[in-house]
């Protein structure tokens, strides 16, 4: 009985964390699209005052990091896939779900790490003032992001 729920509880861990990694991917994925699709250039502009010229200059960096950003998401769908596809197989913690959580993680690092260089990158077109206040943004939007996902509890099963 005590092994039962060993069991139950690791599961239930595993599905906590897949969902809890899910649901903020989503989140993040969904506000990242949405800030594009109704165009980040329309964002950047209304918020720091982007010249023409300053547009032309940051639309191949833009072009650049959609395309990478937009495999990064699709490597992270894949992923949940194969977590969904592990959980539902092998039915307890197994390898592969725990090493498809960490192939989970690794790419939600890599996809914060290219929006970080991206942000950095976009110094050498903006003035001092606007970088500062692009970095103002992004600051304020992680601390957000912490008090909308990272310490809810209420998100289990």
């Amino acid at each position: 009985m005590k092994r039962a729920f060993q069991i139950l509880l690791l599961v239930s861990l595993v599905v906590v964390t897949s969902v809890a990694s899910c649901l903020l991917g989503r989140s993040w994925m969904h506000r990242s699209m949405t800030a594009d699709s109704h165009s980040g250039h329309a964002f950047i502009h209304s918020q720091l005052g982007i010249t023409a010229e300053q547009d032309q200059r940051l639309h191949p960096l833009e072009a650049r990091f959609k395309e990478r950003r937009n495999a990064l998401i699709d490597q992270l769908r894949a992923a949940n896939r194969d977590l969904a596809q592990a959980i539902l197989e092998d039915r307890t913690e197994s390898a592969r779900a725990n090493a498809t959580v960490e192939r989970i993680h690794a790419v939600q690092g890599e996809l914060q790490k290219l929006t970080l260089a991206h942000i950095f990158e976009m110094r050498s077109v903006l003035t001092p003032e606007q970088y500062d206040r692009l970095l103002q943004l992004t600051a304020k939007r992680l601390a957000e992001l912490d008090q909308e996902h990272c310490c809810d509890s209420s998100t289990g099963p």
